[in-house]
């Protein structure tokens, strides 16, 4: 099977949820997050996919939740243990959604200082880090990250 992506469902969020990396687990829990909140969270995103492996399991989900400031997006990414059969390809797919995304000029999020596997996937589709900071409830170090998204002119 040829590795894919399509909108995420409650159900795959669900799945997503309890079979995530741990080093994801510990990025949502140091935020105050339970992963069974994965549910609410592609509910209020613009758009929220699943990605899949070429064994059909699913690699993870990521979307973008907008923001209240107008073309702004706060994008997210979270991965399950299938992501580390085929990286290559869930880089690929996701890279693919994420140059699709047109209605957004700024993109954002936080990322747990420790979880290096996040950072170099946000460098890798142009993210950059802008400063640490120290979220409640546990106070630990996130980097907040931004990518700019200039639309395409015609």
């Amino acid at each position: 099977m040829k590795p894919y992506y399509r909108d995420c469902t409650i159900n795959d969020a669900l799945l997503v949820a309890k079979n995530l990396l741990p080093e994801d687990r510990r990025e949502m829990e140091g935020l105050g997050y339970n992963p069974l909140i994965l549910p609410v969270l592609i509910s209020d995103s613009d758009t929220a996919q699943c990605f899949f492996n070429e064994d059909g399991e699913i690699a993870g989900l990521g979307g973008i939740r907008p923001d209240h400031r107008p073309h702004v997006g706060q994008a997210y990414m979270l991965a399950t243990p299938a992501i580390k059969k085929h990286p290559r390809e869930f880089i690929r797919r996701a890279t693919e959604w994420l140059s699709e995304q047109r209605k957004y000029r700024l993109l954002w999020n936080i990322a747990c200082a420790e979880n290096k596997f996040h950072h170099k996937l946000m460098r890798y589709w142009g993210f950059k880090g802008i400063q640490t900071i120290y979220p409640p409830p546990f106070y630990k170090p996130y980097i907040q990250v931004v990518k700019l998204c200039v639309p395409e002119q015609k």
